[in-house]
């Protein structure tokens, strides 16, 4: 046998994950994510072609490419078919035949679901009599993998007695440490979809969420600012806008519900699609290992609730549209009037969106759930660090890295503000692991929106209006004012109005609570804070946290894992400045946000 050791890297990239930027979702639609996975990140590359270029009997290997679909059965696939392209197991040709004989030390490098597919290789790899007992694994590196307790659990009968283990996270990566635990069915293939079907969706949500109605507020309630039971009594006609301010407010409402029923018909073209669309893997070599299409991204079922909740939505938003152009044409911009002709609208419209604040229950929220669930593969609360997977020989070669101090958003501030938001996501990922109900499972989906900037002025506005309505009708059902103003607003001019107040309180209060008890404001909207030049994330956002955060472990080949690895690979042909640094061993660091047992 040829003892001269042959070194190789091998790159593993990750799975395609539940947050995605626009251009992200394109590159990947066009099934171009996994090739450019580690051409986006040039300083890694160079890093390693440099140790290949001091060293001989060192190469890399072409990143191993999968569907990156984030599921259990994808990643069991992907790594047993990685071995069997390495050494010619299960009928599959050896990329590395003229290799056999000889000795072959293999550096595995995994980012995020990706080190998960390297622990599945290594399972094939100790089963498959095909593989060499002279191949060896030398190390494994990973980058912000996510590590499952009962799944894809790291065999080490092929890994050199030597070999390094180096675990690499960021604090503020909120995929590792939070979002990868559920692994969801291919949300890649449903954006395709969608982007086909709906390609003016996106701009009819842009046009939404910038509108600049909810700037007209202070307008609206300075209408109110000298309320008079009396005068809401007799006069309700007093209380309208001026005509500038009614002809801008009206118009702008009239555009928000106009956008707002195109939103809602590319929904229904959505759903109508998805309902049609079997799930499958997104990588052609390995559609013949996996599963039979057994699903559909939206069943029957869920279609027909969609279906009959579009429906209502869009016949109650129409109509007040048409209800507002009327009185826009007349230039009648009275108030009252129109509250009371929008009030059966506005009822109904209240009664889809309300929640049980006890089992967070309600036709809308029941809808999310249900297709929430069904995209669900599996739940499994995972931890940051490989040591539950390791035997003591290997604990103790187990290296971690911290590269936080490397995440443009890293400021001790700001980690303490993110380490609250973790503790509650991570309180809210036990109750649903505990108990997998609707209501968990909503309070996990809340603790992400309401960390978003975008939610303060929500949060003020619901906050500013229940205290506008609590002040003129009360807050409780038999409080004095209630009872007051109920015995008013008897006469039939007002009275519709008032009983869509009297019912849109509660619901304000609800989502109020349970926002408020979600809400932890990373980054204040007011922060003149410039975009990662990266995707263009804002610093503080979900998909900075889910995307740039995430990536940070893979930006470069940072010096304590080059000091880490320099010994296990061959001499240099000449002599090489080492990296100086120190890495922080693994058991000298206990995270606060590590799972126990």
């Amino acid at each position: 046998m040829n003892q001269e050791t042959q070194h190789i890297f091998i790159l593993i990239p990750g799975a395609t994950g539940p947050v995605f930027s626009s251009s992200e979702a394109e590159n990947v639609v066009q099934n171009d994510r996994q090739s450019q996975e580690w051409e986006d990140y040039p300083k890694l590359i160079k890093g390693l072609r440099r140790l290949c270029a001091e060293r001989p009997n060192l190469f890399i290997f072409g990143e191993h490419r999968w569907s990156g679909d984030n599921t259990q059965a994808n990643r069991e696939i992907a790594g047993a078919y990685l071995a069997d392209r390495l050494c010619g197991s299960n009928g599959k040709k050896a990329c590395y035949e003229a290799y056999l004989g000889k000795r072959v030390a293999f550096h595995l490098i995994g980012h995020s679901h990706g080190g998960n597919v390297l622990n599945e290789m290594t399972k094939r790899a100790a089963k498959a009599c095909q593989w060499p007992s002279h191949w060896e694994i030398k190390s494994i590196i990973y980058l912000s993998t996510p590590f499952f307790k009962y799944q894809h659990q790291l065999d080490t009968t092929r890994l050199h007695q030597d070999c390094a283990i180096i675990n690499v996270t960021n604090d503020f990566d909120l995929t590792q440490r939070v979002i990868a635990d559920f692994a969801m069915y291919d949300f890649m293939t449903a954006i395709k979809e969608m982007q086909q079907e709906t390609p003016g969706l996106k701009a009819h949500l842009k046009y939404i969420q910038d509108s600049p109605l909810p700037f007209c507020w202070p307008k609206l309630k300075a209408v109110f600012s000298r309320f008079k039971p009396s005068q809401l009594l007799l006069h309700p006609e007093n209380y309208c806008l001026r005509p500038q301010d009614g002809h801008t407010i009206f118009q702008e409402a009239i555009n928000v519900l106009e956008h707002i029923e195109e939103a809602l018909y590319d929904i229904q073209k959505t759903v109508s699609r998805l309902h049609a669309c079997l799930y499958y893997p997104s990588a052609p070599d390995l559609l013949e290992l996996s599963p039979g299409k057994s699903r559909y991204f939206i069943t029957d079922q869920l279609f027909e609730q969609a279906n009959e909740l579009i429906m209502a939505l869009l016949r109650h938003i129409i109509r007040m549209k048409k209800t507002l152009m009327t009185y826009h044409l007349k230039r009648n911009y009275r108030l009252i009037p129109l509250l009371n002709d929008l009030s059966p609208s506005l009822i109904q419209l209240m009664a889809i969106i309300s929640i049980d604040r006890q089992t967070a229950s309600g036709p809308l929220s029941d809808f999310i759930c249900a297709l929430m669930l069904n995209q669900i593969e599996s739940f499994d609360n995972t931890r940051t660090s490989p040591r539950h997977q390791l035997d003591y020989e290997f604990a103790e070669r187990l290296h971690h890295v911290d590269v936080t101090p490397e995440d443009p958003y890293f400021s001790r501030e700001h980690l303490i503000r993110f380490n609250q938001l973790t503790k509650q996501l991570i309180q809210a990922e036990a109750d649903f692991e505990e108990q997998s109900s609707q209501r968990n499972l909503l309070k996990l989906l809340f603790s992400l929106i309401a960390s978003q900037s975008e939610v303060t002025p929500l949060l003020k506005g619901l906050t500013q209006a229940t205290e506008l309505l609590t002040k003129y009708i009360g807050a409780r059902p038999h409080s004095f004012r209630r009872i007051i103003s109920s015995a008013l607003t008897c006469r039939q001019s007002i009275k519709p109005a008032y009983q869509a107040a009297v019912q849109l309180l509660p619901l304000m209060q609800t989502y109020s609570q349970i926002i408020s008890e979600c809400h932890i404001r990373l980054l204040n909207p007011v922060e003149k804070q410039k975009a990662t030049h990266h995707r263009h994330l804002t610093p503080g956002s979900l998909p900075y946290f889910a995307l740039y955060s995430h990536s940070v472990s893979k930006q470069e080949l940072w010096p304590e894992i080059e000091q880490l690895l320099i010994p296990l690979l061959p001499a240099p042909a000449f002599p090489v400045t080492m990296p100086v640094t120190q890495s922080e061993p693994a058991q000298a660091r206990t995270l606060e946000y590590e799972h126990t047992e």
